[in-house]
């Protein structure tokens, strides 16, 4: 009897271990999630004349078996590519380079790529740095990631856009707990727009401006020349000095040659030439009625004319390479991770600017980071000047440049199963958008007319300066893009620029069916037995040990 117990308590035991060894076999569950950034660091736009785009990349990193199978880390990048509708040999573009991995490191170092030689430099120059693209599947799950730089790169010789360096980073990852992509750009400076190519890109050359005109945009824009070191002592000396050759030239009355003036002399002419003595080379006695010949008044007329030519060439020269948007410090950046809950996800943006000038004003910047940061009252502010120093030229262009600036969107959340994570962030735009009358505005200008006996404000600058104006150099690099594009104008349809635009989003599944990467949802790995024939044959092993168990407690007959 205690031998036969024993016997089939082993019995039992050994069928139950195999029982339990057959129905028990489980596996933990991991999450699968998908990971993507693209970026375009630099977009340039002229109307359709011309479209440049400088390091437009995208990469993307998964485990979800529903996106793709296996596993899989892409990093793509077209560095550079200049594409026209009216000019078929600008149509250039450097190869788009792609590293994609579904298992070991796959790295890509990408040359330095140059604007070519066949585009005119009036168009665009500068250099590309793709730098290295790498994608990766490893137990930790799917990771890819680049970077790249920009150096000197300009559209229309500077005068639209000027970049002289700039720092491009991206990663995604997908893995079993999270998916995570972030994305970094900076950039120490950047000219967006310079005023003299702007208004010839229009159609309008800043020295066909009124004088007038051209005294208010100094004040607006606190301009300052050599020799006049405040930006009053400019305005004055632009208002002073026609007013002096106006008034000398109503004392010469009939006068010719040795003949003394006979002429009334204005009291209000001394205190003019006075208020110009700091002024070299301006004389600033006034004549004299009966003494001062009319040779000498004119004498006298020509160095005031000289010295206004000279300050108006410096003053122009300065108002053509003003920029209506340099910005300093630019840098954004963002990260759209995606986990098992809402809780643990994050979508999340940074991004500072150090300041903004508009022409030779500065606007103070502003750091996201930063508790109480208003980009609204950046943008407004920065528009506001934007605004001011174009409808001083006239009315119907004060709307003519629209600024966004560190504009941001981010949210979190969960549908289908999934966390979602999406952020995106772009560091400047501005758009150029000419009125409907812009004909109109451009015609008026050109028949501005000179009235050499008056000196009037209202006389145009070109007028004024005559043979003695010197080029300016974004009039002349504006000039070249126009001609280089086939055009009188390259601006007349608009443009649009584009800095730091980047986006993120990563989804993330935490579902008890998902099962390790690679894998097919809701079925655990195989190991070469049907588990099905296992859990069949742990029942029958469980029926049999009842059976024993019945056979132990039955009576034993002794005969």
């Amino acid at each position: 009897m205690g031998i036969k117990r024993i016997a089939a308590a082993a019995t039992v035991l050994a069928l139950g271990g195999a029982a339990v060894s057959a129905g028990g076999a489980t596996a933990a569950t991991n999450g699968v999630g998908t990971s993507m950034v693209s970026t375009k660091v630099l977009g340039v736009g002229v109307g359709s004349l011309l479209s440049i785009k400088a390091l437009t990349d995208a990469s993307k990193s998964t485990t979800d078996p529903t996106v793709a199978a296996p596993s899989v880390a892409s990093s793509t990048l077209s560095p550079l590519s200049i594409a026209s509708a009216s000019v078929s040999a600008l149509n250039v573009a450097a190869p788009s380079v792609t590293v994609k991995s579904t298992g070991a490191t796959q790295s890509i170092a990408v040359p330095t790529v140059g604007v070519p030689g066949a585009v005119p430099a009036a168009v665009a120059t500068g250099s590309v740095s793709p730098g290295t693209l790498n994608a990766t599947v490893d137990s930790a799950g799917a990771h890819s990631g680049l970077s790249s730089s920009v150096t000197n790169l300009t559209v229309a010789g500077g005068g639209i856009l000027s970049l002289p360096s700039l720092t491009s980073s991206l990663g995604t990852s997908a893995g079993s707990a999270n998916a995570n992509g972030t994305r970094g750009v900076a950039m120490p400076s950047l000219t967006v727009l310079d005023l003299g190519a702007l208004l010839k890109g229009l159609g309008i050359d800043p020295a066909s401006l009124s004088l007038a005109t051209v005294t208010n945009l100094v004040g607006q824009l606190g301009i300052t020349v050599p020799g006049l070191p405040t930006t009053a002592a400019l305005t004055g000396a632009l208002t002073s000095l026609p007013a002096a050759i106006s008034g000398l030239q109503a004392t010469i009355g009939s006068a010719v040659g040795s003949t003394p003036i006979a002429g009334v002399v204005d009291p209000a002419l001394g205190g003019i030439l006075g208020g110009l003595g700091g002024i070299g080379g301006v004389p600033t006695t006034p004549p004299t009625a009966g003494v001062t010949t009319a040779d000498q008044v004119l004498a006298q007329i020509n160095a005031l004319v000289a010295q206004l030519q000279s300050l108006l060439n410096s003053a122009l020269a300065v108002l053509d390479a003003s920029p209506l948007l340099a910005v300093t410090g630019l840098e954004v950046g963002l990260t759209a991770k995606a986990g098992d809950s809402l809780a643990n996800s994050a979508a999340s943006v940074t991004g500072k600017v150090g300041s903004v000038k508009v022409g030779s004003l500065t606007v103070p910047g502003v750091d996201l980071a930063a508790a109480g940061a208003n980009v609204a009252a950046l943008v407004n502010s920065v528009t506001a000047k934007v605004s001011g120093i174009l409808g001083t030229i006239n009315p119907a262009l004060a709307n003519l440049v629209s600024v966004k600036v560190l504009e941001q969107s981010k949210s979190v959340s969960s549908s289908g199963g999934y966390t979602h994570a999406v952020a995106s962030i772009t560091g400047l735009a501005a758009t150029v958008t000419p009125p409907a009358n812009l004909a109109g505005i451009v015609s008026a200008l050109k028949r501005a007319t000179f009235r050499r006996a008056t000196y009037a404000v209202t006389d145009p600058v070109s007028s004024i300066l005559g043979t003695a104006a010197a080029p300016l150099a974004q009039v002349t690099n504006a000039a070249g893009l126009a001609s280089a594009l086939g055009v009188a104008s390259a601006l007349t349809s608009g443009a649009a620029i584009s800095v730091a635009e980047v986006s993120a989003s990563s989804d993330f599944a935490p579902t008890a069916g998902v099962t390790t990467p690679g894998t097919t949802p809701g079925e655990l790995p195989r190991t070469g037995t049907d588990t099905s024939l296992l859990a069949v044959f742990g029942v029958l092993l469980i029926a049999t040990a009842a059976g024993i168990i019945r056979w132990l407690r039955t009576p034993t007959r002794i005969d």
